[in-house]
């Protein structure tokens, strides 16, 4: 199936959550899923893993877990310092940001 991608940026009080947005290209309608990265945000696996779901005729919409910590659009490198870093990120959000992230992005679905 042939899939397109695009990035939405959600607002959120003075900030934005970007997320990406993969789904199939033909017209009609597709379940959703929101589908949340590990600590590294929107790498390349992970972008990866959100076309591949879009294929079976899913829209994924996939939101940078750090909107609030990290300006749009970083992915936090696969290293010993990108580790420490998401996991520092992930120390200072707290679950509330996390759920209420996930009912913006069900929202926009």
């Amino acid at each position: 199936m042939i899939v397109t991608t695009d990035y939405v940026d959600l607002p959120h009080g003075a900030a934005v959550m970007r997320c990406l947005l993969a789904r199939p290209a033909a017209p009609g309608r597709y379940p959703g899923i929101v589908f949340f990265s590990d600590i590294f945000q929107l790498s390349a696996p992970m972008q990866r893993a959100c076309v591949r779901l879009a294929g079976h005729g899913f829209t994924v919409l996939a939101p940078e877990i750090y909107s609030r910590i990290e300006a749009p659009g970083s992915v936090i490198p696969f290293d010993d310092a990108g580790r420490t870093r998401g996991l520092e990120d992930a120390a200072r959000t707290p679950v509330a940001d996390f759920d209420a992230d996930a009912g913006r992005a069900l929202d926009h679905l």
